[in-house]
């Protein structure tokens, strides 16, 4: 599931144009491809098991998430939307679109998710309507919690955001983000129940 980034996040990555590296030329591009072993271009397709644990999120879901008094949103809220998700090119990631209204406004939104085999941790790469670039996030696995992190710096200030996503059933899961701000305190920002559709 997604880090979402509230309307006060959104605005600062705005400021200070938040991008996760842009295009890169096509020469580029040409050599990295021309650098893969033919061993690896020869391998059949299979996708990472570090991806196929994640495999409960694909699906077509139904989000409801409610907002506490926080920092950020002082007078609380709630927000609905929904969420589809599906592996992949070779099942090496998992890709998900987003739509929303309630509290941030309208968010429609990208995620790719994968396993990166060097860091051994998990990158989702958000693609989002209110802002430029993509807003990276690692993860990992916290026992049966799927934990996501990500931050950004403003001015002098830092903001940090983790995101934990639980399957209570085939068709249920409980998703909670938190953020700090300067390296405070984390505060919950929201409690979403996603049923399957």
């Amino acid at each position: 599931m997604r880090v979402k980034l509230t309307a006060t996040a959104v605005a600062a990555l705005i400021a200070i144009g938040f991008l996760a590296g842009g295009a890169r030329p096509a020469k580029s591009f040409s050599r990295a491809k021309a650098n893969l072993s033919q061993d690896s271009t020869q391998q059949s397709t299979k996708s990472s098991p570090e991806v196929d644990r994640l495999r409960f999120l694909v699906g077509d879901w139904k989000i409801d998430s409610v907002y506490p008094k926080s920092d950020l949103f002082p007078n609380g809220g709630e927000e609905h939307g929904t969420y589809s998700c599906h592996p992949g090119p070779g099942g090496f990631s998992l890709v998900a679109n987003f739509i929303a209204d309630g509290l941030e406004g309208h968010i429609e939104g990208l995620d790719v998710t994968t396993w990166d085999p060097q860091e051994k941790a998990y990158r989702m790469y958000t693609f989002g309507n209110g802002f430029p670039g993509a807003y990276e996030s690692h993860g990992d696995w916290d026992g049966d919690n799927f934990v996501l992190t990500g931050d950004f710096t403003t001015g002098d200030t830092k903001f940090t955001f983790k995101q934990s996503t639980h399957q209570d059933s085939p068709d249920s899961l409980t998703l909670q983000e938190w953020f700090s701000q300067a390296g405070g305190q984390m505060q919950l920002m929201q409690t979403s129940k996603v049923t399957r559709k």
